[in-house]
């Protein structure tokens, strides 16, 4: 309970002064839950002067007090007739200021709600009237919260006000950094800025620099010649590069088609980073999937993509639909096989994934067949792990069989050292 009836404190104080005076006996069955003090008194290490009406919870602590004159609470100077509030530890938790006052050095007019932490400092305000808070107009009747330091961290504003440089919307929230940098704000025009026209509505989230982090836009902008849809649709890096924006309509951009409504990332330097295609692309001579997402090397050489169809890459036969990766030289670093075939001397698995270095040599693959290894057989479906020598670094059985005379069942990892003895072993999970 927040603000208890004072008309219901104030006439039940008057009946237990009423009942008292008639001659009715007290009983310590009745707990009193408000009185108002005849006298001054110490409540809970509390202060309190005569005529201040204290209301107590069920198990007797102090939950509110209406002081009955000027006092320090916890600290804080307070104005006669002001509410205060403590929470279950009996720390100042709300107070209602019967009068204009200053709180921390901040001025709030009569009828201000202020909020405190454990710790007693203050966190939010509901303001009674327009009030300047560090230069800042707050609207009457909206919350502003503060950091511990009593800095303001966020206020809606009373009137559109220039802020850092930047005009500022009224009947919007404004945002701040402890340093007291803008964070965050809408304005109330259009403005350009970093060389673009933002359209007035636009919300802003700023570098503690004061530069553009992000901005969600309230129409189709254009945005370092990249049309970005409106909503939450464009970032940017600190040195005021894009790190990312959703585009409003198919966009060719650095030479590949994007799709609509899709994201796309930029390095820091300005390079596409990663992009969903809007149609089938012949990108180095390999064609990828409309729809699909493909990622790009700092060097604009292709990282990854999903294969429109079966192809070879380097040679290997990779499957319709799988993701292919790239190593920044263009060889083959990873895709799913469209067939059965043969890599450094291993049958490998149609439609199983296999790993390459960009040597060429296998690296990881499923076993199409039986095949032996050093001395040893392996079954069919066992996962062979090797070194860029070809030596074998690791196997995971595909069955249940023995291996350099001991048995393991299917799925164990067995590790093999440079010589291609046993290492360790891990047996599958039950």
């Amino acid at each position: 309970m927040r603000r208890p009836d004072l008309t219901r404190f104030l006439l039940s104080a008057v009946f237990i002064a009423a009942a008292l005076s008639a001659g009715f006996p007290a009983s310590a069955d009745v707990i009193i839950r408000d009185k108002v003090l005849k006298k001054a008194e110490t409540i809970q290490g509390i202060d309190f002067p005569k005529g201040t009406l204290v209301y107590f919870t069920e198990a007797g602590r102090l939950q509110y007090a209406y002081l009955g004159a000027d006092q320090h609470v916890s600290g804080i100077f307070f104005t006669k007739g002001t509410s205060v509030y403590f929470n279950e530890a009996g720390k100042l938790d709300y107070a209602y200021l019967g009068a204009d006052q200053q709180v921390y050095g901040i001025p709030f007019a009569k009828g201000t709600s202020l909020y405190f932490s454990r710790a007693g400092k203050l966190l939010h305000a509901v303001f009674a009237a327009d009030e300047e808070v560090q230069r800042i107009y707050c609207a009457k009747g909206t919350k502003a919260g503060f950091y511990e330091s009593g800095k303001l961290q966020y206020a809606t504003l009373a009137k559109d006000q220039d802020i850092q440089g930047i005009v500022c919307a009224k009947g919007f929230p404004a945002g701040f950094y402890e340093s007291g940098r803008l964070q965050y704000v809408t304005i109330p025009a259009d403005v350009d800025m970093g060389g673009v026209k933002f359209r007035q509505g636009t919300y802003f989230v700023f570098y503690e620099s004061g530069s553009i982090k992000n901005a969600y836009l309230v129409s189709p902008t254009e945005v370092m010649g990249i049309t970005c849809a409106s909503g939450p649709s464009v970032s940017f890096y600190e040195n005021g590069k894009v790190d990312w924006a959703v585009l409003n309509e198919i966009s060719k951009v650095q030479g590949i088609m994007c799709a609509k409504g899709s994201t796309i990332g930029f390095y820091q330097s300005g390079n596409l980073q990663y992009a969903t295609l809007a149609d089938d692309q012949n990108i180095n001579g390999i064609y990828y999937a409309k729809g699909s997402k493909a990622g790009f090397y700092l060097s604009g050489k292709l990282q990854f993509g999903t294969l429109v169809s079966r192809q070879k890459i380097n040679g290997i036969p990779c499957a319709k639909c799988t993701v292919a990766g790239l190593y920044e030289s263009g060889k083959l670093q990873y895709a799913t096989l469209g067939e059965e075939n043969e890599i450094s001397g291993i049958p490998c698995a149609a439609n199983t994934k296999v790993d390459l270095y960009e040597s060429g040599s296998l690296q990881y693959a499923s076993l199409a067949k039986d095949h032996k290894i050093g001395e040893t057989l392996f079954m069919r479906d066992t996962i062979v792990g090797l070194g860029e020598s070809g030596k074998l670094r690791y196997v995971i059985l595909g069955r249940d069989q023995d291996v350099q005379g001991r048995f393991y069942p299917k799925g164990s990892k067995i590790s093999f050292d440079e010589n291609g003895k046993l290492r360790e072993t891990e047996k599958p999970a039950e």
